[in-house]
Parts: C-alpha cells; structure tokens; sequence
C-alpha cells in the first residue's frame, strides 16, 4: 500500500526501518526463459540433485524430469503451445517451489 506522504506499507516494517534484511530473504529461484520455446533452465538450485514436474492447469503431469546438471536445460519442445506449472523439489533438503510456465 502506499500512503498519501509517498510511504510504502511493507506489513510489519516501519517505513523508517532498514530493508537491506528483507532484500538478503528474496528467493533467488527462477525459471528461464519465460516465455520458453525449447529449453528451460532453473537457477537457484545449483549442486542440488532436482525432481522437475511440468503440470498442466488441471494438475496433469506432463512431463518429468530428474538431473543434476541444471546448465543443459530441460526439454520442453514437445508441450503445446500454453501455460504450465513446474513443480521442482530439491533432493538434498526437500524444499519445494512451484513456478509459472508459459509455453511458446
């Protein structure tokens, strides 16, 4: 929200408080590119053993994928044309992160 004095509301942050805390907790996952015709590549997860499921809206799965070397990308030439979502989950500690696919 942003107020009348040009404040921005950031939840439980006074607007005179230090944000370089809140900058170091954004997560630094991603998917790229996106709008992806070919292959698409994940940053955030490096040395980390991934399991990759590309859903469609409906929950479907797609298409799987397991790796460790996450600078050959994934192939996802064969989808139509559409929106996905990619579900990754991390071997080594089982974190989880869904992510927005949109398919040329």
């Amino acid at each position: 929200m942003i107020y009348c004095n040009g404040n921005f509301d950031f939840g439980n942050l006074a607007c005179n408080q230090n944000r370089s805390d809140v900058l170091e907790s954004i997560d630094e996952r991603y998917i790229y590119p996106n709008h992806v015709k070919n292959l698409l590549f994940i940053r955030g997860y490096e040395n980390q053993p991934l399991h990759a499921k590309v859903l469609s809206l409906d929950g479907k799965v797609m298409k799987q994928f397991k790796t460790k070397n996450l600078n050959e990308g994934l192939s996802v030439e064969d989808l139509s044309s559409g929106i996905y979502l990619i579900k990754i989950t991390s071997e080594k500690n089982n974190i989880q992160k869904i992510f927005k696919m949109y398919k040329k």
